[in-house]
């Protein structure tokens, strides 16, 4: 099985470290293929061409911002509606915070980061996929 991720970052060095330390978390797990964009209507764009199991997302990118991208996909017929993103931000408003924090399916990871948060934040999106996959519907 192969893993699809997308990363959307306008800086093409940002969108290459996320591939890098994202790529040394799942070293010894499976193939995963990489997909990257830099602004948000791209990446949503994207989300209409292919399936994704995680977004790599900054928040500040023209064109679209990450949260207006991540609105849009939430409330999109995408079949990466609830595909869960994790938001990158170098500095994040109040505002931004709030909004952040009520996407559904989100996790936030502050610049700079680091393998080892990278890894955290990997972590957490294998621990909400876990809990998915157990989740029995009626």
């Amino acid at each position: 099985m192969s893993l699809k991720i997308l990363i959307a970052d306008d800086e093409e060095d940002i969108r290459e470290l996320l591939e890098s330390f994202s790529r040394s978390y799942f070293k010894q797990n499976e193939k995963t293929d990489f997909f990257h964009v830099s602004d948000g209507l791209q990446a949503l764009n994207s989300c209409f061409e292919r399936k994704y199991d995680l977004i790599l997302c900054d928040i500040k990118m023209p064109q679209m911002d990450g949260l207006s991208f991540l609105q849009a996909l939430r409330n999109s017929k995408s079949e990466n509606s609830e595909t869960y993103a994790i938001l990158v931000s170098g500095f994040m408003g109040r505002l931004e915070a709030k909004a952040a924090h009520e996407l559904a399916n989100t996790h936030l990871l502050e610049k700079p980061f680091s393998v080892k948060s990278i890894g955290l934040s990997m972590d957490i999106w294998m621990s909400f996929k876990l809990k998915k996959a157990n989740e029995i519907t009626p």
